[in-house]
């Protein structure tokens, strides 16, 4: 029988070199795959932040409701709003548009910390305006004594250099409940309006507390300036080095002097948790006052004005104290009201629009809450 040999030399060698790249295809393979897998890690990573940040811009502007600029915004009007998020985490940048008298459409793209990804989100917001209703330049539940040269004029008379500023809606000089004591101090010309002096038997508590879905402890709540007590703020307008209104001034109450300033729009609402003295300087807005507001010197105030407690005004000098816009006293302790000096309440529609707006805050509808335009990742 015949054998046949079989030569079987460099067999392992072969072997090995199939081993080799066997192995190396799975290594690569792994590689690859581990490689993609880390890219796709960060890519969602980076989604998910630039998400956040286009969130975080949404909520951050409803939340820090520019009034002063929105809410005097025209119908179709655009206003542009930017910036990072806290620990670098990312930026945005959009704009906000208005719609209506009272919708706005806010557009925001967030861009993640490496610039990566980007998401572009956009929301409804619907303004909620603040009403308080002032039905006279004085409204009082206890009695008034008016004295000196103090004047009361429910008179609609609009502020000199506020564009689009009519007076057309006069109303009552001084209103007080049933049983209310006014002492003109002989000058019953002092008291003007239509009519000088209302009776309404319908004024109690909720007059001065209770402001459509408000009552006195949100409307403070909603203050941007508050702390004020007996240390006579010498208030009035500020500005930053680029002309820019200075917000963060506590003793900054926006310029009603100067309505084409840059606080000229800025009506802040403005909380003294005790009583509350003044002696000079301008403000503009809404001031709350929880105790007695005392007026000596020259200040002049536009806007709403409530006190909890009473009223008393002494001015000083030729200047006169001016409160324009409307003056709600609640006299929790039924103490009279004291118009002395120079003092001067005028009564002006257009002031109490303007700082009722202003006051007004945005909200996102609850129903689609937010709209999802694209999501880009690099």
């Amino acid at each position: 029988m015949q054998k046949h040999i079989d030569n079987e030399r460099g067999i392992a060698l072969l072997i090995a070199i199939i081993a080799i790249v066997v192995v190396g295809g799975l290594l690569i393979g792994v590689s690859t795959s581990a490689r993609l897998e880390h890219r796709q890690a960060l890519n969602t990573e980076e989604m998910a932040q630039a998400f956040a940040v286009t969130e975080l811009g949404l909520s951050e502007t409803v939340a820090n409701w520019y009034a002063g600029n929105f809410n005097f915004m025209a119908v179709m009007d655009e206003v542009p709003i930017a910036s990072a998020s806290p620990q670098g985490a990312g930026s945005y940048a959009g704009n906000i548009k208005r719609l209506s008298p009272e919708l706005f459409f806010l557009d925001v793209t967030g861009t993640s910390a490496h610039g990566r990804s980007r998401q572009r989100l956009g929301t409804f917001v619907k303004l909620q305006p603040l009403t308080v209703e002032i039905e006279a330049s004085l409204t009082t539940r206890g009695g008034v004594r008016r004295a000196g040269n103090g004047q009361i004029d429910g008179t609609d008379l609009p502020p000199a250099g506020w564009a689009a500023c009519t007076g057309t809606d006069d109303t009552a000089g001084i209103r007080v409940p049933a049983g209310g004591m006014v002492d003109d101090g002989g000058c019953p010309t002092c008291i003007d309006g239509d009519p000088r002096i209302e009776i309404d038997p319908s004024i109690d508590d909720d007059t001065f507390f209770n402001f459509g879905d408000l009552d006195w402890d949100a409307l403070t709540a909603m203050a941007t300036k508050t702390g004020f007590t007996l240390t006579n703020p010498d208030v009035g307008p500020t500005f930053g080095a680029g002309g820019e209104c200075n917000f963060g001034d506590p003793e900054n109450w926006g310029d009603p002097l100067n309505s084409g300033s840059t606080c000229g729009n800025y009506f802040p609402i403005i909380y003294a948790p005790g009583d509350l003295r003044l002696n000079v300087g301008v403000g503009q807005g809404m001031l709350l006052v929880e105790g007695d507001l005392i007026i000596n010197g020259v200040f002049e105030f536009y806007g709403i004005v409530i006190v909890r407690g009473s009223m008393t005004t002494q001015g000083g000098g030729a200047g006169a104290i001016h409160f324009r816009g409307g003056v709600m006293a609640a006299n929790v302790d039924l103490d009279d009201n004291r118009i002395a000096g120079n003092a001067q309440i005028q009564y002006s529609s257009c002031v109490v629009t303007r700082a009722q707006t202003a006051a007004g805050i945005g909200s996102q509808l609850r129903s689609r809450g937010w709209l999802q335009f694209f999501s880009w990742s690099d």
